[in-house]
């Protein structure tokens, strides 16, 4: 099985890379894969694929079914939404799309996923269950429908999927290698955003009004400190804030100063902690500045922790397939956000890394990497659903 699984895999080297090389001229948004959607569908219609449900739940995400003899079904996901990043690469298939990038490799994801619908179609009479494939919106944007509406829309039963994996191109490993985690692969991912309400003033009659910027100042800086002594230095986690917006004037104390940010955590009791420190230290200025202040604090992805079992299962039959020595065991979870958590939540699940030594970083403007290898993702995550319905 390990060599028909390379040869046919192998054998779409081309059309995979063409396929990411379409996908990433036309980059489409979260929620609005349109183009994408039917470019996938289109594709699945070709291979013969079993069953396909277009626009899956209301959203722009492609759920197809390829049956095979056996009850059981292995669950496998690709996101297809792109970043709002001008692209750098001066790629000769650069986005089309002013302003829109495939930055963070979903491109790829999409076309090995394709190309895995392919081998398993043409393998369908050696599969001892059911492979169902999920090309899911709104990964990047998790507010709107991703991955947590699709659960919640029933994408992992008729048939009930038992295990499910997905694949993310990973920068710092050597190409064509896959990285696997034992444990938390990603941290959690909110968001908050902390408004201050004062009293606009001239400038040089601060005591006329209250000033806002100066209790956010404080703010940014007491979460900052408070998080560095409250939380065990030894688990990673980061807050960060990344946007601050007040005033219009340099002669002027506005009414109103605002800032952003993210709270990740790979721990759900770090992740609770986090949130009380930033009430908490909103709550205090508040009272001791006179000023009014509102804290959102919008709840994204939970931590993604890979099963034990596939973990152990992953690495054992991918040595076999690629080698010992491109089967990485990585040790350190990244503090990047991941909604297939929400999948893992409920039934095994297995988040690899796919080696792409590229030299920029994912959501880089000059991101890019060589896309011949796309391949080998196709035959990863062809074997392991052939081995694992084995089981």
């Amino acid at each position: 099985m390990k060599e028909k699984v390379l040869r046919i895999s192998e054998g779409l080297k081309e059309e995979i890379r063409n396929w990411r090389r379409h996908l990433h001229q036309f980059p489409e948004v979260s929620g609005k894969e349109e183009k994408t959607a039917e470019f996938v569908a289109d594709k699945l219609k070709s291979f013969g694929v079993d069953e396909i449900y277009f626009r899956f739940a209301g959203t722009n995400s492609v759920v197809a079914l390829i049956r095979g003899e056996g009850e059981k079904t292995f669950g496998i996901r690709a996101d297809i939404d792109a970043l709002e990043i001008e692209e750098k690469t001066g790629a000769v298939y650069s986005s089309k799309v002013k302003g829109l990038m495939h930055a963070c490799g979903h491109d790829a994801h999409t076309a090995i996923l394709l190309g895995t619908a392919k081998t398993l179609t043409e393998l369908r009479k050696h599969l001892k269950g059911n492979v169902k494939l999920i090309f899911q919106s709104c990964e990047e944007k998790q507010t709107c429908k991703g991955a947590k509406h699709l659960v919640e829309s029933g994408v992992l039963e008729n048939p009930k999927v038992e295990a499910i994996m997905a694949m993310h191109v990973f920068p710092e490993i050597p190409k064509g290698s896959i990285g696997i985690h034992r444990g938390t692969v990603l941290a959690s991912s909110d968001v908050f955003k902390i408004t201050v309400k004062g009293k606009s003033t001239h400038a040089s009659k601060p005591h006329f009004g209250k000033d806002p910027i100066l209790p956010l100042c404080q703010i940014i800086s007491g979460i900052y400190q408070v998080s560095l002594r409250t939380l065990n230095p030894c688990e990673p986690y980061v807050v960060s804030v990344c946007k601050i917006c007040g005033g219009s004037a340099e002669n002027v104390i506005p009414d109103i100063a605002e800032a952003e940010g993210t709270l990740r955590a790979v721990s759900e009791e770090t992740r609770k902690k986090l949130w009380e420190i930033v009430l908490k230290v909103c709550e205090g200025t508040e009272k001791t500045c006179g000023v009014s202040i509102s804290v959102d604090i919008k709840e994204g992805s939970p931590p993604v922790i890979n099963d034990p079992e596939l973990s152990s299962f992953a690495k054992k039959e991918l040595k076999k397939l690629i080698g010992e020595e491109k089967v990485i065991e990585l040790h350190t979870p990244t503090l990047g956000g991941e909604d297939f958590s929400f999948y893992a939540q409920k039934i095994p699940g297995i988040y690899l890394r796919f080696g792409v030594d590229s030299k920029y970083p994912l959501h880089s403007s000059k991101f890019d990497f060589d896309d011949g290898i796309l391949w080998i993702g196709s035959a990863v995550e062809s074997y392991l659903a052939i081995k694992w319905l084995e089981g």
